[in-house]
């Protein structure tokens, strides 16, 4: 069903607390709401970095109240029921209507913190979304050092999924770590152990493991504290990435690394795409990594990349991993049909595929731009599931 055509209350009410969407003529109460709390407000949320007038608190009342309509995004103002005093705001962001997933975020008066209100507009908020939205995940992210906002949200029942280390820049202008909170779909709500229709939707909530193993090789999923020997790897390996790979077109800093490592961490989280580094079991030395995304669950099918440590080269390592991640990919995502794509001019990259079974499809002439800015051909190599391997 399409956003627009759903059917949503625009208030509920938990035992306390009546939570509605916001009104014309509310921005005043708003207005009056965030500056008595911005001393409080301002190291987690941006609503306090700037100054903000009457007239920006009614016209963004207005705004939420539309996005409402739209279902672009589902704003609440929080009112006690007891006296109809304001409360505060919590909402609900669409991550992706696929699955569905939604963020969650909230912010409240200073002078009536520690009542539990929060929590309460939490698990209210989070009905509303499992029952009228449909969601199967919801998600709630916090600075570690706001421990208020890990508390209401381990009360609300949400669990810790990770920490992700300097993950974003608060408001205050500074790198931060982020806490991941998350509540999924309960009884027969409960995705985890199906594949989501095939409609365009993706796999979601699967019990993944976060390592697989073969002979030489642990496959782990990315993890907080992985980035120094990822940037060392890189950094090594240049002059052999650089003709093949655009993200090695310059020597990366630790901080750089650390984003990417973050985000492939939560596109892990998320299923969007599976990253596996590659580590040599003697020594646990990192080899590399080999990923799988592109995914398309209507048929379904994904497609396999990979790079290798320039002195790891030439040892096979890598044939290991892509023969293990395919077999996954068939047996426990129960994909059909896997691509890997590669610069024409890659005999390296080409003979791995053919070593891991792949068999050459097609070849797209002047297909991709090389690194170096000339037209280069592409290769397609594909395996089914029936293929040996």
């Amino acid at each position: 069903m399409k956003p627009t055509l759903l059917n949503l209350p625009d208030q509920f009410e938990t035992e306390r607390l009546l939570i509605r969407v916001p009104q014309p003529g509310e921005g005043a109460v708003r207005f009056a709401g965030v500056m008595e709390s911005v001393a409080e407000l301002r190291p987690w949320t941006f609503i306090a970095q700037r100054e903000v007038t009457l007239e920006d608190s009614e016209a963004r009342c207005r705004r939420d109240r539309a996005d409402f309509l739209a279902r672009n995004s589902f704003q609440f103002h929080i009112w006690r029921k007891a006296d109809g005093e304001f409360v505060g705001n919590i909402f609900l962001m669409p991550f992706d209507w696929n699955i569905p997933s939604f963020e969650m975020g909230y912010w409240m008066r200073t002078g009536l913190t520690g009542n539990g209100y929060i929590t309460e507009a939490v698990r209210g908020l989070a009905d509303y979304g499992f029952t009228h939205l449909g969601a199967q995940r919801l998600e709630l992210f916090c600075d570690p050092r706001n421990s208020r906002s890990a508390a209401v949200a381990e009360r609300a029942g949400f669990t810790l999924e990770a920490r992700m280390i300097r993950s974003w820049r608060g408001p205050l202008g500074e790198l931060c770590d982020s806490l991941m909170y998350v509540q999924v779909a309960s009884g027969d709500r409960d995705l985890r152990q199906r594949q989501v229709d095939r409609s365009g939707s993706r796999l979601l909530l699967l019990d993944i493991p976060e390592q697989l193993e073969t002979e030489r090789l642990f496959l782990r999923a990315p993890r907080p504290g992985d980035a120094s020997m990822i940037n060392n790897a890189v950094k090594e390996s240049l002059d052999h990435l650089r003709p093949w790979m655009p993200w090695a077109d310059h020597e990366p800093t630790l901080e750089e690394t650390e984003d990417v490592t973050n985000h492939m961490a939560a596109n892990f989280m998320r299923r969007e795409s599976l990253t596996f580094r590659l580590l040599r079991r003697a020594d646990e030395r990192l080899i590399g990594a080999c990923s799988l995304f592109q995914f398309d669950w209507d048929i379904p099918s994904g497609e396999i990349g990979y790079w290798v440590r320039g002195d790891m080269q030439g040892q096979g390592y890598v044939t290991e991993a892509v023969n293990r991640v395919s077999v996954f990919a068939f047996e426990a995502l129960g994909l059909e049909r896997i691509e890997i794509r590669c610069d024409a001019r890659n005999s390296r990259s080409a003979a791995v595929a053919e070593r891991a079974g792949y068999v050459l499809e097609a070849r797209l002439r002047h297909h991709r731009r090389g690194t170096d800015g000339s037209l280069a051909d592409t290769l397609v190599y594909a395996r089914l599931r029936g293929d040996a391997s």
